[in-house]
C-alpha cells in the first residue's frame, strides 16, 4: 500500500484540517510555474500529481484509521508529538502544552498514565479532537518548576497506556535565572548561615593569571557510550513551528523526516553521532546545549549573558568550540568537556571572530579576525596559545581540507588555498566569493559567487581544487550551502529571507541529478551528520 501519508508530508495522526493546509502548502511550493528549468518542471509537475492523488485518498478515508485497526489487533498507542520542550519557564511559573494520543490498532476502552518517579508534570483530562470520532484524543500536560531549581534544565516522562499497550512522552523544560525579588528574599534568609560557613570554612577566592581559561557553572556531562548515533550522511536542519525553531533530520534522500523534539538552532553533530550541540535562548540570551541523538537528555553547557552562535566539534569530540559576543566584540570560547573548562581565544583587542575551523587532528583553530574594513586569519591552540598570523592578506573564512593538507580561504579577489602552515598561495578564482568548503575527497571545492549574475544573486559553484572544471550548480539564487563529509551529496537553501514571512526551501542534489526539494525553512541552519 502506498504511503499517503508520507507523500504529503503529515503523520498518520494528522487531523483533516491539518492535511487540508499541508496539501495547499505542497500544492504553492511544487507548482510547476515556479520552476525554469526544464527538468525541473518535469519533476514537479510529476510530483504534484503524487500530492493530488494522496490528498484524494485520505480525504475520502475522514477516519484516518490504518488498516491495521481490525477488530482482533491489540491497540497501538501514537502520539503527537512524541517530545514536548516546554522552553524557558520562569520560577514559581506554570507552563501547559497540549499532546494527542492516537489508536493505530485494535479496539481500545482505557487511557492511562504511568509517571516518572517526582514528576514535576501532570496531564490533564483528556478530550476528543474532533466531533465525529472518539480519537484522536487531546491531553494537556502542565508543568509545575515551583519545587525545581533555577538556572537548570530537567526531562522527564510519562507512559501512555492504552489497555496495556504502552508509548513514551519525553518532557524537557528549562528553568529561567532566580528574578531579583527571590534573590534579595533568598539572601536575606540565608545571610547568617553564608556568614558562618566563611568563617569556620577559611573560605578564599584565588584568582588566576591566566586570562585564557573562564569557569562558568555547568551540567557534569554523562558518558556517551551507550547513546544512540546518528548515521553518516543524514542532514539536520531548523523548521519554524508555531514560531519556534525546531530541529529537524533528513535522511540523505530526504525521506523519513522527523523532529526531535528540540528547539534551538545552529545543530552540529558530534564526530561519534552521538550527541547534538545546538543553541537556544534562555532569558533572552541565547546558551549552547547538549542533547543526545534522539532529542533527550537536554543539557545546557553555558550561562553567561553574551550572544553566542556557531557550536562545532573538534574532530575527537572532547571540545566544542562556538563564537561568543557581536561584531567587533565577539571571540571564540572553547569548552573543554572532560575538564568543564572554558577558553577564550584571541585576545579581544585583536578584533571581531565571524568564522572558524578546526583543522582535521584537532590540535588548531583557523579563525578570521576582523580590523577594519580588512579580514586576517589567525591560528591557535585550542587553550589559546600560540597564536600567530595565518595569512597576511586581506581575508577569511578559512576551509580545511579533509586531509590536512591545504586551506582554503575567501577574499574580495576570490578563492585562494594555502598550505598547512599559510605559505604556497593558489588562486583558484578571480572573482569576489565567499564561503568555501571541501569535497570529502579533497578533490573539489564549493563557493558562494555572484559571478554571470544579473541580479547580484549568489550562485553555489565547484571548481577543481587544482583551479580546473569550474561548475555552476544553481541557476536561481542560493543563501547557504553544505557539502556531506561522506559523500557527493550537496544541500543548499534558496528564496528571499527579506520577504516578510519569508519561506526558504531546502534542497538536495548529488551533483549529477536533478535537485530534489526536502523542506520548507524559516532559517538557513544546516547540518550533514559526520
Amino acid at each position: 500500500m502506498k504511503d499517503y501519508y508520507g507523500v504529503l508530508d503529515v503523520t498518520a495522526t494528522a487531523t483533516p484540517e491539518e492535511i487540508k493546509a499541508q496539501y495547499r502548502q505542497l500544492v504553492r511550493v511544487y507548482h510547476p510555474d515556479r520552476f525554469m528549468n526544464p527538468l525541473d518542471k518535469v519533476f514537479a509537475e510529476e510530483k504534484l500529481k503524487e500530492i493530488n492523488e494522496a490528498y484524494r485518498i485520505l480525504t475520502s478515508h475522514p477516519n484516518q484509521m490504518d488498516e491495521s485497526s481490525a477488530s482482533g489487533a491489540a491497540p497501538k498507542p501514537v502520539i503527537e508529538p512524541a517530545w514536548i520542550d516546554f522552553g524557558v519557564v520562569e520560577t514559581n511559573a506554570k507552563a501547559t502544552r497540549s499532546f494527542l494520543v492516537h489508536n493505530q490498532g485494535g479496539p481500545a476502552h482505557n487511557i492511562d498514565f504511568i509517571y516518572m518517579e517526582k514528576a514535576w508534570f501532570k496531564v490533564g483530562n483528556g478530550r476528543p479532537a474532533t466531533e465525529e470520532f472518539p480519537v484522536p484524543v487531546i491531553f494537556d500536560v502542565t508543568v509545575d518548576v515551583r519545587k525545581l531549581a533555577p538556572q537548570q534544565a530537567y526531562q522527564g516522562w510519562v507512559d501512555v497506556d492504552l489497555d496495556g499497550v504502552q508509548t513514551r512522552l519525553n518532557l524537557g523544560v528549562r528553568v529561567a535565572p532566580v528574578g531579583k525579588a527571590q534573590k534579595i528574599g533568598r539572601r536575606l534568609t540565608i545571610a547568617a548561615v553564608l556568614c558562618c560557613l566563611v568563617l569556620f570554612a577559611g573560605l578564599a577566592l584565588q584568582f588566576s593569571g591566566a586570562v585564557a581559561m573562564i569557569k562558568q557553572t555547568i551540567q557534569p556531562l554523562p558518558q556517551t557510550t551507550s547513546l544512540p548515533r546518528l548515521t553518516a550522511d543524514q542532514l539536520l536542519f531548523v523548521v519554524d513551528v508555531n514560531n519556534q525553531p525546531f530541529i529537524y533530520l533528513s535522511q540523505p534522500d530526504g525521506s523519513n523526516q522527523r523532529g526531535l523534539g528540540i528547539v534551538g538552532s545552529k545543530p552540529a553533530i558530534a564526530p561519534n553521532g552521538r550527541q547534538i550541540a545546538f543553541v537556544a535562548e534562555v532569558d533572552n540570551a541565547p546558551q549552547v546545549f547538549l542533547a543526545d541523538a534522539d532529542g533527550r537528555q537536554l543539557r545546557q553547557v553555558t550561562n553567561s549573558p553574551e550572544p553566542k552562535s556557531a557550536p562545532d566539534w573538534s574532530p575527537d569530540g572532547q571540545l566544542i568550540a562556538f563564537t561568543v559576543g557581536s561584531n567587533e566584540q565577539s571571540h571564540l570560547r572553547v569548552l573543554d568537556i572532560p575538564s568543564n573548562r572554558f577558553y577564550d581565544l584571541p585576545n579581544k583587542q585583536l578584533g571581531g571572530v565571524e568564522h572558524f575551523d578546526w583543522s582535521p587532528d584537532g590540535r588548531t583553530i583557523l579563525f578570521d579576525v576582523k580590523q577594519g574594513d580588512v579580514r586576517s586569519i589567525y591560528r591557535a591552540r585550542p587553550a589559546g596559545e600560540d597564536v600567530q598570523l595565518f595569512t597576511a592578506f586581506d581575508s577569511s573564512e578559512p576551509a580545511w581540507s579533509p586531509d590536512g593538507t591545504r586551506v582554503a580561504v575567501a577574499s574580495p579577489k576570490g578563492i585562494y588555498t594555502v598550505d598547512s602552515q599559510g605559505r604556497d598561495l593558489r588562486q583558484l578564482i578571480a572573482v569576489p566569493a565567499s564561503s568555501p568548503a571541501w569535497s570529502f575527497d579533497n578533490r573539489r571545492i564549493a563557493f558562494l559567487s555572484a559571478q554571470d549574475s544579473a541580479d547580484g544573486a549568489l550562485n553555489v559553484w565547484v571548481i577543481d581544487a587544482d583551479g580546473r572544471n569550474l561548475q555552476r550548480i544553481t541557476d536561481e539564487g542560493a543563501l547557504k550551502f553544505a557539502w556531506s563529509s561522506a559523500s557527493q551529496r550537496f544541500a543548499y537553501i534558496t528564496g528571499n529571507p527579506k520577504e516578510h514571512d519569508a519561506i526558504l526551501y531546502l534542497w538536495i542534489t548529488d551533483l549529477q541529478s536533478s535537485p530534489k526539494l526536502l523542506a520548507e525553512m524559516s532559517g538557513t541552519d544546516i547540518a550533514w551528520t559526520p
